[in-house]
């Protein structure tokens, strides 16, 4: 299966997840976040560069069931 890191992507982040962008700052991404579910719609390769750091073995969870929709 092939897939372009630019496609657009959904996720639901986890208390977690929100608070990184918190502390990054990323107001823009808040801001798009659903308030209600707190689902980010953003390209592929925007959501491994905000979050890809803090994704390894044994961390915290960041998405809700570690899932990435496309």
């Amino acid at each position: 299966m092939e897939f372009n890191i630019n496609e657009k992507v959904k996720i639901k982040l986890t208390p977690h997840g929100v608070a990184i962008l918190k502390a990054k700052n990323y107001t823009s991404f808040i801001n798009n976040l659903d308030p209600s579910n707190a689902v980010l719609h953003e390209v592929l390769w925007v959501v491994m560069n905000t979050f890809g750091k803090d994704m390894y073995n044994g961390g915290k969870q960041l998405f809700e069931d570690n899932i990435i929709t496309f």
